[in-house]
Formats: structure tokens, sequence, C-alpha cells
């Protein structure tokens, strides 16, 4: 598969599995805000519910207070917990703590107002109840408001104060503080609380059901989303694991031909890859190598010496018509420097012509080379440098033959003018 390719399919899962991940990530972020809302109205529902038994319960309280002591302010506070539950008074702020122990028992706490006027049957309304549940909590505030009638006369008692044939309390009489309590021990009121107190209850096992199913249902799909972002995220890691190796083996291929390239006049290196992907840098190994092989036919089917060698004079690589012109092998010949081959009447121009070379000066010129067998051969040379590299290419044609014919013509030609 080519890299191209490769990339393309690289950057198609990796933005698939963040697009995912985000998805996830967003719906545990919404699933988790339900169910934030669900547990504040489970809260707020539970709190309404309770408020409903406990100003029964503080009514009850102020009323037996007011029998047992005859002191106006608990009959004060009584009305004032009515009127907060019908919202005809400001409910004070965390009224839904101990707000009316505190208002018995210590003289230095200060009421703060709560800023609102709201009954508490509005409340409940707003929460969402279903219809029987609100029917539960109804038929609870129905009973406690029968009971405000029983606790009302009681009161009346206290003043001194009964009903008359009309049915209000217009009759004066004497102070009957044993008729208010033998109304508050009476089988009816306590029948009357029990009646709110069972409504209650029967409403907190309705409410606790719904509202803990939808509660539950909402913690799995947040409990699957989590979920869903961890197994993304392991996904992602394996794929990026993944795409590393990939890349580190092509990454590797490119070192190995990288080594190959910088090695290609090394004729002692031997190379130890070989790249089967296919892939572009196959193609580029593949055209590297054809390249070689097409460089190498050139350079050893050539009959011209050729050679390179480093800006010492040694040889690095030569081609097989230098093992004929000279007749030293190839490992002879890259021993010693280049000018060690030169003849001894030469070596002093050639030396000249060198050091040019190692200034950027391309050399052409004719000189003896020492044969293996002792014997001089005549070789034009045509050398260049590489000023990056520090290295010389060596192309030298055999002229010993056409020397030998000039110096017979020129010996025949003297000859003639004698």
């Amino acid at each position: 598969m080519t890299i191209r390719k490769l990339s393309h399919i690289f950057y198609l899962v990796t933005w698939g599995l963040i697009s995912l991940l985000i998805i996830f990530i967003v719906l545990r972020f919404f699933e988790q805000d339900k169910l934030n809302h669900f547990q504040e109205v489970r809260y707020a529902s539970f709190l309404a519910a309770d408020k409903l038994r406990q100003s029964s319960d503080d009514q009850t309280r102020m009323a037996h207070a007011y029998v047992d002591t005859g002191d106006p302010k608990f009959e004060r506070f009584y009305w004032e917990i009515l009127a907060i539950r019908n919202g005809e008074l400001e409910e004070p702020l965390h009224y839904e703590r101990s707000y009316w122990d505190l208002v018995i028992g210590d003289p230095d706490f200060q009421s703060i107002p709560g800023g609102k006027k709201i009954s508490l049957r509005a409340q409940m309304e707003g929460l969402g109840f279903t219809e029987e549940e609100f029917s539960k909590l109804k038929e609870a505030e129905d009973n406690s408001n029968q009971m405000v009638q029983l606790e009302h006369m009681a009161f009346n008692a206290v003043k001194g104060l009964f009903q008359g044939a009309t049915g209000q309390f217009d009759r004066k009489g004497v102070p009957n503080i044993e008729l208010a309590r033998h109304i508050f021990d009476d089988k009816d009121y306590f029948g009357a609380k029990a009646r709110i107190m069972r409504r209650l209850n029967e409403f907190y096992e309705l409410f606790d059901t719904r509202t803990l199913q939808a509660v539950a249902a909402a913690q799995h799909r947040t409990n699957l989303y989590v979920a869903g972002v961890f197994v993304m995220l392991a996904l992602l890691v394996a794929w990026l694991v993944l795409s590393s190796h990939i890349v580190w083996r092509k990454v590797q291929n490119l070192v190995h031909l990288e080594e190959d390239t910088r090695n290609t006049g090394n004729v002692d290196y031997v190379s130890q890859f070989e790249v089967n992907s296919n892939d572009e840098i196959g193609h580029l190994s593949h055209a590297f190598t054809a390249a070689l092989a097409e460089r190498d036919r050139y350079f050893d089917q050539s009959a011209d010496f050729l050679g390179i060698s480093g800006f010492d004079g040694y040889f690095k690589r030569l081609n097989r018509a230098c093992e004929k012109i000279s007749g030293h092998t190839q490992e002879e010949l890259r021993s010693p420097p280049f000018m060690d081959f030169i003849s001894s009447a030469f070596r002093a121009e050639v030396a000249g012509i060198m050091d040019q070379l190692r200034d950027g000066i391309p050399g052409s010129f004719e000189t003896q080379m020492i044969a293996k067998d002792g014997t001089l051969r005549w070789v034009s040379w045509n050398i260049t440098s590489n000023m990056d590299l520090e290295e010389f290419y060596f192309s030298g044609q055999d002229i010993t033959a056409r020397k030998a014919m000039d110096i017979e013509l020129q010996k025949t030609r003297l000859a003639a003018e004698a």
C-alpha cells in the first residue's frame, strides 16, 4: 500500500476516532446534566413534601404550647406557619431547616426574609409530579387544613369563645383549658394527624419509585457514555501506537535507503537492505537500484580507466578496465596512492595538477603510468573534483599504441629529411 493511501487511511481513522470520542464526551456531558437535573428535582420534591409534614408538626407543637401556656406568641407563630404555607407571607431563608426551634429557643436568632411569597401547593405544582402523586399531597394538605379547624376551636376555648347558633365563635364564656386539651387528646385529632402522614407516606412510595427509575436510567446512560469515552481513548491510543510503528518502519526504510545512497561509491560496502514494500519508498528503492545497475554496467563495461578517489589520492572504486591497462588488481591499485603509479618523470607536473583539482579546477593531461610488469604505459587523463564530497573522478584512456606510432612517424620523418 502506498504512503499516500496510508496517510489518507490514517487521517480518516484518526479523525473518525476523535469524532466518536468528542460525541461520547458531549453525550456524557448532556446526560450528566440530565442526571443532575433529576437529582435536583428529586431533592426539591422531597423537600416540598417534607415542608408539608414539617408545617403540620410545627402547627401541632405551637397549638399545644399555646394551650399549655396561654402565651399569645405561640398562637401568632401558629398562624404565621399557616400563612407561609398558603403563600400569604414570605418564606424565610432556609425555612426548611430548624427554623421554628431557633425562633422559640434562641433570643438572638434573626430571621432573614426569603423575598418571595409562594404557596406550598404552587411549589409542588411546579415540580412535575404525576397526577396520582399530586393527589396524595393534596389530600395530605386538605387533612392538615381540617386539623386547623380543630386547633382553631381549641384556641377559642382557651380565650372563652365558643360556637354560637351561626357556627361562629361569638359566644363568650369562661375559658375552658380542659376542653382545649380534650380536643388535642381526642381520637379524631389523632386520626386526622395519621391521615396526613399516611398520604405523605403513599406519596413518598410513588415518587421514590418513579424518580429512582429515572435517575437509574440516566445513570446507566451516563455510565455507557463514560465507557464509550474510555473505549474510544483506548482505540485511539492503540491506533496511534500502530501508526507510529508503521511510520517507524517507513522511516527505517528511508534511513537504509539513505545509507545505501551515501555508500554508492564505496566498493567495500555491501547493502543488507532490500525494500519489498509496494509503496513510494519501495518504488524509489527499485528505481535507485535500477539506476545503480545501469551506472555500474556503464562503469564496468567501459574500455577506459574509470575510478573514484578521495583528496588523499587513494582510490575508492575502480572499474575492470583499470586491471587490463595497469596489470594490477583492484586491491593492489587501492592500496597505495595514485601518485605511486605515475612515472617519476611526471610526478611533479601531476602533483601541481592535483593541487589545482583540489581547488575545483578540472585537469586534462598525458602521463606515463607504471604497469605491474614494470613497463610504462601512456594514459590520457581527464579528472574532475567534487569539493563537497572531497573526491576525484578519473577517466583514463590507454594511448600507449598511439604514442608508439607517433614516435615511429617522427623517426621516419627525421630520416626522410636527412
